[in-house]
């Protein structure tokens, strides 16, 4: 079984594309708290998505092995990350910015 379906797939671009639209249009109008919001809602529809599209966007189909794999992988290092966050909120934030999870976990360092 599909995680995402052809019409769900369909409405996550759209809505991407109005997301691109407004965000340039809130940089037109130098609107920078909503050019903030819509970025963060950007990132999270990003992320919404990497999580049921295999790698380069893919169908993922629900209950192979490696999908509960990566699920348990994926699980485990979110609570680690928890964790450390309690622990540390700075490093807890860097880390949740820079870690990614999907088909293999990588740190992505930031570009500077």
């Amino acid at each position: 079984m599909e995680t995402l379906d052809e019409q769900a797939r369909r409405a996550y671009r759209a809505r991407l594309t109005d997301i691109d639209r407004e965000l340039d249009e809130a940089a037109e109008r130098a609107d920078l708290g909503w050019t903030d919001r819509l970025q963060d809602g950007r990132r999270a529809l990003l992320e919404q998505l990497h999580q049921v599209t295999g790698r380069g966007g893919s169908r993922r189909v629900t209950g192979a092995s490696e999908e509960r794999a990566r699920v348990t992988v994926r699980k485990a290092l979110i609570a680690a990350l928890v964790r450390i966050a309690e622990t540390d909120p700075w490093l807890g934030r860097h880390l949740r910015d820079h870690v990614a999870t999907g088909v293999e976990c990588s740190y992505v360092t930031a570009p500077d």
